[in-house]
């Protein structure tokens, strides 16, 4: 059944698929370019704060900070390595809005368990390895003070196994399978 029936706010939960992601060794610039295209400049253009982008690894991570850094993107970036003063500062930048971005990583989420006020929409450029890290940033947005959150996920056939831990393989099978390229749950 996957994790997203232990979601507790209702919201949209946009998966977008990459129908070419390419052969393995091009799939992190095929990701990358795909990601920027579909989701990234979107978030950019809008100027809405509160938006976590979500990374898995930290060479992404690296990756999507330099990405922002050349856009000019008003961010933080915050990753195991981030030191704690430095990550309640970042933390407080997000919540009061005057940083209307946060880069996240999977393992300062494994390792430190922050809990982020001010999240508005989380954007995942690649679902997580630990599938309960889906529902926990989820249930963090705080949906009586934000309209309409929404999630929004990048995947592709390389990422079926965390698909299926999130939407459950019944479903999971039939994104990677169909011919759209753009799922919504609700």
């Amino acid at each position: 059944q996957g994790v997203v029936s232990t979601i507790i706010n209702p919201m949209k939960q946009l998966f977008i698929k990459n129908s070419d992601p390419g052969n393995i060794e091009d799939e992190s610039e095929t990701k990358m370019d795909h990601f920027e295209r579909e989701v990234l400049n979107k978030v950019l253009e809008s100027f809405s704060p509160g938006v976590m982008i979500f990374v898995r690894s930290y060479f992404d991570f690296v990756r999507m900070r330099r990405k922002l850094d050349e856009q000019n993107a008003n961010f933080v970036a915050l990753s195991e390595y981030t030191e704690r003063a430095e990550a309640d500062r970042y933390r407080t930048f997000f919540a009061n809005g005057s940083k209307r971005i946060l880069l996240y990583s999977e393992r300062a989420h494994f390792y430190f368990r922050y809990r982020f006020k001010g999240i508005r929409d989380i954007v995942f450029y690649s679902l997580p390895d630990h599938s309960h890290f889906y529902s926990e940033l989820l249930n963090m947005i705080d949906s009586s003070s934000v309209q309409q959150p929404t999630a929004t996920v990048a995947f592709s056939k390389y990422d079926s196994l965390q698909l299926s831990r999130t939407v459950g393989l019944s479903q999971a099978k039939s994104m990677l399978s169909s011919d759209t390229e753009t799922f919504l749950m609700a």
